[in-house]
């Protein structure tokens, strides 16, 4: 016989009866540890995120603050990139971080600077894991793009004439490479045609109404601040001087071509040892060509601004107490003021006298003795009375007309020697600041002047070009070219007066006077998107206009004027 059959379906899983299952306790435990590990991995990645929250919050702020500095900062370049570091760091400080976390340079070009915000914090949970601290670094780059330098890349500003008393200080040109160029300021009472857009007042005249005027005598271009010319000075040894000079800044009419008020057989001994060359009636290498005026020449005013710290309004830029000027003014006049010298020009050329001072001489306006790094300006002036106050706006209505023709220069001096300093002057350049008139005194048909200097930088941006009374010789082309590789731009548009529409060379064909006599062109010029250029050279990076008549010389007073399109202080990155 067999005994009772048990199998797994009668099987008793309870058999003290106390309703306890020995396998569910197994599986809850096993549940339980999980959800503990699970707990802890859930509380990691929760606050991981709060942590990576954080890492956000933080550099979010940081790439603020390196935004901010770097806009505030950009507003001194090129000129103080020491100002330009320190005005940086205090914006990153005022929106919490430390000076010691951040680092300001310039960046591609001499017109940027980069800041960068390098912060640690301290991490929340991650902390827990080893990762107690992140560093967070942002940076932004800014450009400011202040006025357009213009007119010339050296340390002098139209022709640099040379004799036997003179000494060369240009850093680009030699005797042999002149600009061929004068800058130029007009007397207020100058027919605006004439080619002066910004100083010559009178607006009808010689049968020619000129553009943009309001009545007889109201140029709506008039400047009353006259012309700045910036000058860029790197840091040199304590105790250099640095001095700026003027050639000829004394208004004396010898006509456009000194063929005027000259008699070279009376200069022999009138104490100049190069008298009968300097003094020569014809054109050449000391002929600045004033004109005009006549017995009522204007009086010029010649004031050293600066350093600047900010870029946005020249005439705001205090003027440098501390010129001491070569040349003790002329009584009833201020210090940098020169009186014209009549049309009887030859009975004052002698020894010693003022007119053998200033006529065809280099003059010193302005002495610093170790003066600070950065940009100062040059202000030029027709409208301010003898003896006025040479810092306001001048007087439009003083009524002396005429040209007076002038060139530029700045550079060391040695302290000890006194002699100009070739090697430490290398480093400073004058240019017009954004707009200008020049005498072009080119002998050649086919000449090419510096215009506009555009930094690589200005990729992809739009250069817009003033030119007024642009052509007053015989018919010719003027085309917009490239100075590092001499080949025209493409393109441009005109936007006002002929040309109209589409430049696809950027050349405006057949110009002469009849067309272009007392009236404004204006051209857009697109830096294409891949431009670049040797920013590191004083002669790239320059638009210049190429001029090639049909026949005889470029002599010309014309005023031109530029400026890149956008907001002047701009992030690049």
């Amino acid at each position: 016989m067999s005994g009772p059959h048990l199998d797994e379906e009668t099987t008793d899983h309870d058999p003290d009866g106390t309703g306890t299952d020995e396998e569910e306790n197994d599986h809850s435990g096993f549940v339980l540890v999980w959800f503990a590990l699970l707990l802890v991995v859930l509380l990691g990645l929760g606050g991981f995120a709060i942590d990576i929250g954080h890492w956000y919050y933080v550099a979010n702020k940081e790439q603020k603050a390196a935004d901010a500095a770097a806009l505030a900062g950009a507003i001194r370049l090129p000129g103080d990139l020491a100002g330009a570091v320190n005005d940086a760091k205090a914006v990153v400080i005022q929106n919490g971080f430390a000076g010691s976390e951040t680092a300001a340079a310039q960046g591609a070009n001499p017109a940027q600077l980069k800041v960068t915000v390098t912060h640690t914090v301290s991490n929340f949970f991650t902390g827990l894991l080893g990762y107690k601290t992140q560093t967070l670094i942002r940076s932004a780059t800014a450009e400011f793009q202040g006025p357009v330098p213009m007119g010339s890349p050296s340390n002098t500003f139209g022709n640099e004439p040379i004799g036997s008393i003179d000494t060369r200080w240009s850093n680009v040109y030699t005797s042999a490479t002149q600009p061929l160029e004068w800058a130029n300021v007009a007397g207020p009472q100058q027919l605006k045609s004439a080619g002066d857009a910004y100083q010559g007042q009178i607006c009808f005249g010689q049968n020619v109404t000129s553009d943009d005027c309001n009545g007889v005598a109201n140029n709506l271009d008039y400047k009353l601040n006259g012309y700045f010319f910036k000058v860029h000075v790197p840091a040199a040894a304590p105790g250099d001087k640095l001095q700026f000079q003027v050639f000829d800044p004394a208004h004396v009419d010898v006509g456009d071509h000194c063929d005027t008020n000259l008699d070279n057989a009376n200069t022999v001994s009138n104490g100049v040892a190069d008298a009968v060359t300097r003094y020569a009636k014809a054109d050449g290498q000391f002929c600045t060509g004033d004109s005009g005026a006549g017995s009522n020449p204007m009086t010029t005013t010649y004031v050293v601004r600066g350093p600047i710290t900010t870029e946005f309004d020249d005439a705001q830029v205090p003027v440098n107490a501390s010129c001491t000027n070569g040349l003790p003014p002329e009584p009833g006049y201020s210090a940098g003021q020169f009186k014209g010298i009549s049309a009887n020009l030859q009975p004052l050329l002698t020894t010693n006298s003022y007119a053998t001072k200033v006529f065809r001489q280099w003059v010193n306006v302005c002495t610093l003795t170790n003066p600070a790094a950065g940009d100062y300006l040059i202000q030029v002036r027709s409208n301010i009375a003898p003896g006025g106050i040479i810092t306001g706006p001048g007087d439009k209505t003083l009524t002396p007309p005429g040209h007076n023709r002038f060139s530029l220069r700045a550079g060391w001096t040695n302290s000890v020697t006194g002699v100009f300093d070739a090697a430490k002057s290398a480093g400073i350049s004058i240019a017009a600041d954004g707009y200008m008139t020049q005498f072009a005194n080119s002998p050649s048909a086919n000449a090419t002047f510096y215009l506009a200097r555009v930094l690589p930088g200005s990729a992809g941006r739009t250069l817009h070009l003033d030119f007024f009374d642009i052509a007053d010789g015989p018919p010719g082309d003027l085309s917009l070219i490239l100075s590092d590789t001499g080949n025209a731009f493409s393109n441009c548009t005109g936007t006002r007066g002929p040309p109209l529409g589409p430049m696809p060379n950027c050349t405006i064909t057949g110009a002469t006077g009849l067309v272009y006599n007392g009236k404004w062109v204006g051209i857009d010029l697109p830096i294409p998107n891949n431009y670049s250029c040797d920013s590191t050279t004083a002669t790239k990076c320059w638009v210049q206009i190429k001029y090639s008549y049909s026949g005889g010389g470029v002599q010309d007073t014309t005023s031109w004027a530029a400026s890149l399109k956008g907001d002047p202080v701009r992030l690049v990155k």
